[in-house]
């Protein structure tokens, strides 16, 4: 190889690893064009499709946006932009709504190989995959901090519409931890947790499941997400392999949701008797109104009776029904649970759940950004508050620390008493 040749590679090496740092550094800062551009646009879209003002966190909100602007123009990070506008919209108190950004979830959204809730006032391990934490451990502190000062800061940033629900999703919301931390369990012992060793992809989906737990009797399915067709196809199957059963579980514990169309279907074939609809309530913003000191008008559906027996799916169980219900489940789940509730069709037994269901307003702002806001409030049939309350089960049933380290199925077991069988 000729000396020139060998030049003009080397050069060639350089300019592209120049080129390839340039293009990391333009993905980690935001020039501030674009800051007070995507600023404006997240006001602006938060202004008009927001359902769920009051004039006290309108006022709150200003107060925040001008703290805000002060933050985004003081530096050009991209992450710093992130969370700044992550904690604008957590002001909002909304489980609906809040800022995505595709960047931050690759460069920093590790989970942490392990869960953790605040059970009888201990922050307990409900799951893990971290050599030396356990289900069932205690966490007492994080990098030295107790855990409810970790988490009172943490939750400025957290959308959740109850302290309830930001106690449950604190664990699972990586960003908000350093990326190698240490976790002080009780007993005085210690483990390093570093996220880069952890997947963000996690472990698979295990999918709808249903089994026969006493045969031509008691039948079980567990339903962990609303998420695509095919979820509720395989739920509605089993429905009807199980239809003779005189008693039904489903299992909704760890189910949030999901994507696409909701349950109705499902819903359908679960139904025997005459049900209400949700109370929503749609904002519509009418410039005269607002200059005689309204916030905004609003459009409200009522409760509409929805007859199940008119669908094709219509009843196909008509047995007991028994759900098996959390405090993880939400939006699409709560809009699946709610019906059996309110009807009395339906026994609900474990925890109270979320409280955040919404239709949503989803804005691109392109970049791998986006904001989801919450464009209606719901309410329940009767009228009564829904977000941040949650659906409250007929037999409340909650594990201990102590359950959840033995593996304890609680909830299960007050099912099973109900149905009139044993483990």
């Amino acid at each position: 190889m000729s000396i020139s040749r060998s030049i003009g590679i080397a050069c060639l090496s350089v300019m592209l690893t120049v080129e390839a740092s340039s293009q990391v550094d333009r993905a980690q800062t935001l020039p501030a064009p674009q800051r007070v551009y995507l600023a404006s646009r997240i006001y602006s879209a938060v202004e008009q499709y927001f359902a769920g003002w009051t004039p006290e966190l309108r006022k709150q909100v200003d107060e925040t946006y001008q703290q805000y602007l002060t933050n985004v123009l003081g530096s050009d990070q991209r992450r710093a932009f992130d969370m700044a506008s992550i904690r604008l919209l957590a002001t909002l108190h909304s489980g609906h709504t809040d800022f995505r950004d595709s960047w931050l979830d690759d460069s920093d959204g590790m989970p942490l190989g392990f869960d953790a809730r605040d059970l009888d006032g201990k922050w307990t391990v409900t799951t893990s995959g971290v050599p030396g934490i356990s289900q069932g451990d205690v966490v007492e502190t994080i990098d030295g901090k107790p855990i409810q000062q970790f988490f009172d800061n943490a939750r400025r940033y957290m959308a959740d519409s109850s302290a309830r629900a930001q106690e449950t999703d604190l664990f699972s919301t990586g960003y908000l931890f350093p990326r190698k931390f240490v976790v002080g369990l009780s007993g005085n012992s210690s483990v390093t947790v570093d996220r880069a060793q952890h997947s963000s992809a996690g472990p698979g989906e295990p999918g709808v499941t249903g089994r026969w737990i006493q045969d031509r009797a008691i039948a079980y399915i567990k339903i962990p997400a609303f998420d695509g067709v095919t979820y509720q196809a395989k739920a509605i199957d089993l429905v009807h392999e199980f239809k003779s059963a005189s008693v039904l579980i489903i299992d909704l514990r760890g189910n949030p949701g999901g994507r696409g169309d909701p349950p109705r279907e499902l819903q359908m074939a679960l139904m025997n008797t005459p049900y209400r609809s949700w109370i929503e309530t749609d904002p519509t913003m009418i410039g005269r109104l607002s200059t005689m000191g309204y916030l905004q008008a609003s459009v409200s559906s009522g409760a509409l009776w929805v007859h199940p027996e008119g669908r094709p799916e219509g009843g196909i169980f008509r047995g007991r029904l028994l759900l098996l219900v959390d405090r993880v489940c939400a939006s699409y789940c709560e809009d699946f649970l709610m019906p059996f509730k309110t009807s009395g069709r339906g026994t609900l037994i474990g925890e109270t759940t979320a409280g955040t269901y919404a239709q949503t307003v989803s804005l691109d702002l392109g970049d791998g950004m986006s904001v989801l806001i919450a464009a209606t409030v719901e309410r329940f049939p009767d009228g009564s508050d829904f977000e941040g309350v949650g659906i409250k089960p007929d037999f409340p049933v909650s594990s201990t620390p102590v359950e959840v380290g033995n593996g304890t199925d609680s909830c299960m077991r007050k099912a099973l008493q109900l149905a009139g069988a044993s483990e």
